[in-house]
């Protein structure tokens, strides 16, 4: 059970950035090409899968008997770091080639975060089943998420890692 939950948060940080985020609009500032989008955006990911390795490694060092309720606050507090690199990808000035892809990808990432939440929530209420079926449907976004980064041209965001 652990290592599915793991997924949520591990996988989620791959397609997600690290810390901050610009401000300025996206109108306000010209767009990058494509090649230069996934340059920064993979940068991104990159920064998101390190800034996240200390969860993975607290999740991996519970106890096989550990309850399900002491995933609860590792997840509380990975989770804002995958919404972090989220932020950081959209406030990328997006080339226009391939706009769709990318928002599915982002929506996909969105949803991702919030079911990570949601299982939070159910670890914390030790409702392993809800959180099981939360985290099966984090496995097929993740799937997705996979799909449409290979289909941008990313090479470290929407996979696993």
């Amino acid at each position: 059970m652990r290592k599915r939950v793991l997924t949520v948060v591990g996988v989620a940080a791959l397609a997600a950035a690290g810390c901050g985020g610009d401000s300025t609009p996206d109108h306000a500032r010209p767009a990058l090409t494509k090649a230069q989008y996934i340059a920064k955006a993979d940068a991104i990911c990159v920064a998101t899968k390190r800034a996240t390795r200390k969860y993975k490694r607290k999740t991996r060092a519970l106890s096989p008997t550990a309850p399900i309720t002491a995933l609860a606050p590792i997840l509380r507090a990975g989770t804002p770091e995958i919404k972090k690199g989220l932020d950081r990808l959209r406030a990328l000035p997006a080339p226009k080639e391939e706009r769709a892809t990318l928002l599915a990808f982002y929506a996909s990432r969105a949803k991702t975060i919030a079911i990570a939440n949601q299982v939070a929530d159910a670890a914390a209420k030790n409702a392993t089943a809800t959180a099981t079926k939360l985290i099966d449907q984090s496995d097929k976004l993740t799937h997705e998420q996979a799909r449409l980064g290979r289909a941008y041209g990313f090479q470290h965001c929407g996979g696993r890692g």
